[in-house]
């Protein structure tokens, strides 16, 4: 890393030029706001590699710069991939980590709040949801809501009609950021969608009202189609049940 107008490289602790060494990392970003470097480390090891050394765990690290001092680090056991999201107005990092649990495996999402100086305060999104591909991370851009957007199996809901005999559902589901003293913040659910075809996301830059974009018709003549919807204040009663309702439909070309 280097420095203007001198263009020279960082001095360390000792008043040395050095780079910063990082081992096994995977991704690196810096956060909008603040000279604070975030990053994963995904070690790749061999069989013989894993049977010589101790495990190493996948995490993610927090420096600031150029003091070049690690705020904190956190550990993920049992990891297989970290992929970062970070917020438009760096309020908050999300990690999409996909969890290899004895047979089976599951993503969760780790939100880290990277607002609170040297406290980087920690919460989990688990994706209860049967994740057959994890299509990505939406954040609202100037709030604090985020969109998970997975293609799973289909879960039929009592009561409901199915129209459709597609056994996936490529959809989203919507959480908001919340305050908490305790725990630095909390994450509410706000619903999901109901359409089941989501090729992608565009939040409006005010946030609440958001454009989906799905496929439509079979699979040999099918358009793609914009859709806005609006989020709508809801009972905490009716948080996990109740689906985002659309205020306009428009059906756009391929």
């Amino acid at each position: 890393m280097y420095e203007l107008p001198s263009m020279q490289l960082l001095a360390n602790e000792e008043g040395k030029k050095k780079s910063i060494t990082i081992d096994h990392i995977a991704q690196w970003q810096w956060a909008p706001h603040r000279n604070l470097l975030v990053y994963t480390c995904v070690p790749v090891l061999s069989e013989d590699e894993k049977a010589k050394t101790n495990i190493i765990d996948p995490r993610v690290g927090f420096m600031k710069i150029p003091q070049r001092s690690q705020i904190q680090t956190t550990n993920f056991k049992d990891s297989e991939k970290l992929i970062m999201y970070m917020h438009p107005q760096g309020y908050y990092l999300a990690i999409a980590n996909l969890i290899q649990k004895k047979k089976k495996k599951e993503w969760v999402v780790e939100i880290f709040d990277i607002e609170k100086g040297d406290m980087v305060p920690h919460q989990q999104i688990a994706v209860k949801r049967d994740v057959l591909e994890f299509s990505g991370i939406y954040w609202e851009p100037l709030n604090r809501k985020i969109a998970i957007h997975t293609l799973a199996k289909k879960e039929t809901e009592k009561g409901k009609t199915e129209y459709t005999l597609e056994p996936k559902r490529h959809g989203v589901d919507i959480y908001e950021m919340t305050k908490n003293t305790t725990d630095g913040f909390g994450v509410k659910l706000i619903g999901y969608h109901p359409a089941d075809k989501v090729q992608g996301l565009v939040w409006s830059s005010c946030g609440d009202i958001f454009a989906l974009q799905e496929r439509d018709g079979p699979s040999t003549a099918a358009k793609t189609v914009w859709s806005f919807y609006i989020i709508e204040e809801m009972t905490e009663q009716a948080q996990d049940t109740d689906e985002i309702k659309p205020i306009i439909r428009g059906k756009g070309g391929k």
